[in-house]
Parts: C-alpha cells; sequence; structure tokens
C-alpha cells in the first residue's frame, strides 16, 4: 500500500475477511488503514468503496464476493483466479492484477481515471444483472422444471 500512498497519499484501505494474519494490527500501523476481520454483509463496505480488491490465489467455485462488488459498480482489481468461473473481460468488466506490482499498478490507475474505473463497474454491473441475477436463475430453473415435467 505504501507505493499506492506515494501517488494517492489520502487513499484509505480497508481488509475485509479472515485470510490477515494476527501480526498485522502490530506491524501495519496507519490511520488510512483498516481491519475489519470478516464482514456478513458487504453493502456498506460497497457504497462507501471506490475500488474492490481480489487478491484470490486459489478456491473454488462461485466467486459471491466479487460478484456482490462487481453488482454495486465497483471496479475490481483482482487475479485471474478472482473471476475463474466468469465470462468476464479483463479492462472491460474488471482490472487484472497477478503480481504485488499489477495491483499497485491496477488500483493506483484507478484513483487516478475515475471516470475509466466507473465505465469499468459500470460494465461489471451489467454483466451481473444480466448472467447472475436471482431472476435470471429463477427462469433457468422454472425452464428446467417444465421441461422435466412435460417429459414424463
Amino acid at each position: 500500500m505504501r507505493r499506492v500512498w506515494n501517488v494517492h497519499p489520502n487513499a484509505k484501505l480497508t481488509i475485509c475477511g479472515h485470510a490477515m494474519p494476527a501480526d498485522w494490527l502490530r506491524r501495519w500501523v496507519d490511520h488510512r488503514l483498516s481491519f475489519t476481520g470478516y464482514i456478513q454483509n458487504l453493502v456498506d463496505m460497497h457504497a462507501a468503496s471506490s475500488i474492490f480488491v481480489a487478491p484470490l490465489q486459489s478456491g473454488g467455485g462461485s466467486k459471491l464476493k466479487v460478484l456482490e462488488a462487481m453488482a454495486a459498480a465497483l471496479p475490481v482489481v483482482g487475479t485471474a483466479e478472482s473471476v475463474s468461473g466468469l465470462a468476464v473481460r479483463e479492462n472491460v468488466h474488471f482490472i487484472g492484477a497477478e503480481s504485488d506490482e499489477q495491483f499497485v499498478a491496477g488500483i493506483v490507475a484507478a484513483l487516478a481515471d475515475p471516470g475509466a474505473a466507473t465505465r469499468i463497474g459500470a460494465e461489471a454491473r451489467k454483466y451481473v444483472t444480466k448472467n447472475h441475477d436471482w431472476i435470471v436463475a429463477a427462469d433457468a430453473l422454472e425452464k428446467v422444471w417444465f421441461a422435466t415435467a412435460n417429459h414424463r
């Protein structure tokens, strides 16, 4: 984050989740940095945020926290793993980053060009509402049910 603060000294970072080493609170003492631990509902956090960073290195299944951030129209800076299983394109629906340097560059770029960040967030939201909204899922399930019922 220090490299981001060199360019954007007032940027604030809130780290949410379980995967934080216990000593981070002692090692990182800065008023621009906070640790929340696990948060069940991120709606308020999304509303107060400019960017969502998803440095996932492993995992399977759906990436619900990433989809929630995209649905909130936040630009996501994340790894290929953070969007695996999603039919999204880099620099259209998310900002790709695999290394520390790429994460810094992605965050700095999103903060430096809010218009581009807003466009990426808007495209991500369109993608989520078109492909992952509950209504879309319910319609697909209903089609399966009717097709199954008609084959009996």
